[in-house]
C-alpha cells in the first residue's frame, strides 16, 4: 500500500528547495538548477496531476523513475528514464528535446496524465489538451514513474495531486 496522501519528497531534491505553505506543494527552487519528486510512484492504469504556475520561467514538468539522476546538469526529461514538458522554451523533454506545446505564463494550470495502457503522456495548460507528448513509453518490471519537476532558481510552483 502507497502513501496515504501523496506530498513532494524532500529526500528527492536536490539543490535548495524551499516551501510554503503547511502541505510541502508549494515549493521554489533557491539553487541554479533544482529537482523534486513526489512521494507516490505509478506503474499502470492512468494518473493525472496538475501545477500551477506561480512564475513563467524555466521550468521542466513531467514524470521520473528511480533511476533518473539529479544534478546541476540534469533534470526531468534529460535522461531517457524520464519524461518533461518545458513552455518557457516550448519543448519536451526525454534525454533530447523537441518543439512542443504552448508558451506558458503565471497562473497557467499545466496538467500531465500517463496512461500506462496506451503508453503515452500527455499534457494540458489551463484545461487544454496540448496532445500526445511521448509515445512507447518504457514499462515494465521496475519500471515506476513519479510526478517531478526541475526548475531554475526563482521559479516557483504548487502541486496539486488531488483529494485522496
Amino acid at each position: 500500500m502507497g502513501p496515504i496522501e501523496t506530498k513532494l519528497e524532500k529526500k528527492s531534491a536536490y539543490g535548495e528547495i524551499i516551501f510554503a505553505g503547511k502541505d510541502d506543494l508549494d515549493v521554489e527552487a533557491m539553487s541554479s538548477f533544482s529537482s523534486i519528486r513526489a512521494t507516490t510512484g505509478v506503474f499502470k492504469g492512468r494518473f493525472y496531476y496538475e501545477v500551477l504556475l506561480k512564475t513563467s520561467g524555466l521550468m521542466q514538468i513531467g514524470w521520473c523513475t528511480l533511476q533518473t539522476t539529479f544534478n546541476s546538469q540534469n533534470g526531468v526529461g534529460d535522461e531517457d528514464s524520464s519524461y518533461a514538458y518545458d513552455g518557457h522554451r516550448v519543448k519536451k523533454w526525454n534525454k533530447e528535446n523537441l518543439g512542443y506545446g504552448e508558451a506558458w505564463s503565471v497562473g497557467d494550470v499545466i496538467g500531465t496524465l500517463i496512461d500506462f495502457d496506451r503508453g503515452v503522456i500527455s499534457f494540458w495548460r489551463n484545461n487544454k489538451n496540448l496532445g500526445k507528448a511521448f509515445s512507447n513509453i518504457k514499462v515494465g518490471p521496475n519500471c515506476v514513474y513519479f510526478p517531478a519537476i526541475s526548475f531554475k532558481r526563482g521559479q516557483r510552483a504548487v502541486f496539486n495531486f488531488g483529494r485522496q
